[in-house]
């Protein structure tokens, strides 16, 4: 290898370390990051006792603004207060056995002030054990408002806009 093609390999990879270090402070990463982390504080591998509940309805709700909504305009409800929000992740954690929640981007627009608006699929799949219990899964198209606080995004709005799919023909949300 002769010195020019080092020179060029060494300059390649440094502009590769600088594209990675703006990436990683990215909005958009981020944001995603926090859907992500949303994502997993939704999810119940196995059964939980009401302690262990409590406290993961809590962590979610740290991913949310202090002031926010939450809606779904096919069950005709809404929360709008952290103890209501802990209280319906509760009923929905109590719901199954095992819950899997994959949310998935379709379309994302950040703002110069800080916001940021994400539609999202959701799709919730439960487990339920005993009898009368059956599990399935549904799908679910989510509008998504945003807001950056102190370096963190937090969900200031959720409206569940529709169910794409009923698996098993039960609502799952509470």
């Amino acid at each position: 290898m002769t010195n020019s093609s080092r020179w060029i390999l060494l300059a390649v990879f440094l502009v590769g370390l600088v594209w990675l270090g703006f990436w990683w402070q990215s909005d958009e990463r981020r944001l995603l990051a926090a859907l992500e982390a949303l994502e997993q504080s939704l999810c119940k591998p196995g059964t939980e006792s009401d302690l262990v509940s409590l406290v993961r309805s809590q962590e979610t709700l740290a991913l949310f603004a202090p002031q926010f909504s939450l809606s779904a305009v096919p069950y005709d409800g809404g929360l709008s207060t952290p103890r209501e929000l802990v209280a319906g992740l509760h009923r929905f954690r109590g719901a199954a056995d095992a819950i899997d929640v994959v949310l998935a981007k379709e379309e994302l627009e950040l703002y110069e002030n800080g916001t940021a608006w994400l539609l999202f699929r959701a799709t919730v799949k439960m487990e339920r054990g005993g009898l009368g219990r059956r599990s399935g899964h549904e799908v679910y198209r989510v509008n998504s408002q945003w807001v950056e606080i102190d370096g963190d995004w937090r969900v200031r709005e959720i409206e569940v806009l529709e169910i794409l799919s009923e698996g098993a023909g039960f609502g799952i949300l509470p």
